[in-house]
């Protein structure tokens, strides 16, 4: 073989060799574009699928939030009419409680007009025995001393009844 002949076997083997790795080149480029193209497919699928999840799952999670606020904005509802009766009740119970206080305090007070007028008619019945007794010891001044006892006495009495019932007793018996 001549260098001719050498140099046209090596051209013709090189473009053969060079036509087959052309094809391969072409064989990989189409399998790889065929693998993007199946990729993409099932990435558009996979987001597809993954965007319908999420929306399945967004809508689940608002509606069991809607239940969820209806379910607390309910019991927060009978809460707060629970508490409004218990409220109305105390304050019944409250006005009650004041209603007996207010009683109470008139009878202390009552009851001690009616000591008061007990001890009055006492202190004059032994001022009449007393009188009784030594009329002749007593002058002008001693009467004029018992009728101004009596008027202050009298006194204190209108006093104490023109006075709060609530006072009186704060007055008696110390401040609750």
């Amino acid at each position: 073989m001549t260098d001719q002949e050498l140099i046209g076997y090596l051209d013709r083997r090189f473009g053969e060799i060079s036509q087959q790795l052309d094809e391969k080149i072409d064989g990989v480029r189409e399998e790889n574009r065929q693998t993007r193209v199946a990729l993409e497919a099932e990435n558009r699928q996979t987001r597809t699928t993954l965007e319908e999840e999420i929306r399945q799952t967004r809508v689940a999670l608002e509606a069991e939030n809607r239940q969820t606020r209806t379910t607390l904005e309910e019991e927060n509802r009978q809460t707060r009419v629970a508490l409004e009766a218990e409220n109305r009740q105390t304050r019944v119970v409250v006005e009650h409680i004041h209603s007996d206080m207010k009683i109470l305090a008139e009878g202390l007070i009552a009851q001690g007009e009616i000591s008061a007028r007990l001890h009055s008619e006492v202190l004059r019945k032994i001022d009449d025995v007393h009188s009784m007794i030594a009329p002749l010891y007593r002058d002008l001044n001693d009467r004029t001393w018992d009728l101004s006892r009596r008027v202050q006495h009298l006194e204190e009495i209108e006093e104490q009844r023109s006075r709060d019932a609530l006072a009186v007793v704060r007055e008696r018996f110390g401040k609750p």
